[in-house]
């Protein structure tokens, strides 16, 4: 009986169980691993074409949605009025302020949130723990909008380790 017609019939023709049982056990491992590297695949390719989509979504929206923003000689610089806020609840802010009007201080009133200044970045994880990044300090790198732009989509690229581990 060949490798198809094996599978065809585990699934689907239960009276062919007794032949599938006198196999030599390599046998039924082989089939095993194939059966499972073939689910596998169609697995992993349904959550490829998945991660995909959301980064397709996650690229219009950012291009939609984000302020214009260069980073450049250790300074953040946004294109939009300050302070701006990204997204707010009871218990979370995510607030630009590259104008200096305001300060990380303004996540006091916050459980979570994030701040982002001319050359600093906290990041408020809960009521007790923060990590500050002084991004003051790195000189030599430049990105835009435009740049994160263009480098989202080789996210997708990703897909291909989905599908394959």
């Amino acid at each position: 009986m060949n490798f198809w017609r094996q599978l065809v019939g585990c699934v689907m023709r239960p009276q062919e169980y007794p032949d599938l049982i006198k196999k030599p056990a390599e046998k039924a491992l082989a089939y095993l691993v194939v059966l499972t590297l073939i689910i596998s695949v169609l697995y992993g390719i349904r959550i490829a074409v998945t991660w995909n989509t959301m980064v397709d979504t996650a690229v219009t929206e950012f291009a939609n949605k984000a302020p214009d923003f260069l980073f450049a000689n250790g300074e953040i610089k946004v294109d939009a009025p300050m302070p701006y806020v990204v997204s707010k609840t009871n218990k979370t802010l995510f607030i630009i302020d590259t104008s200096g009007k305001t300060d990380e201080q303004i996540l006091n009133k916050y459980d979570t949130g994030v701040f982002i200044g001319k050359t600093k970045i906290v990041n408020k994880k809960s009521p007790v723990e923060s990590n500050m990044y002084d991004v003051g300090t790195v000189k030599d790198y430049t990105v835009s909008k435009a740049d994160f732009l263009a480098f989202i989509p080789w996210i997708k690229w990703a897909s291909i380790g989905i599908v394959l581990f």
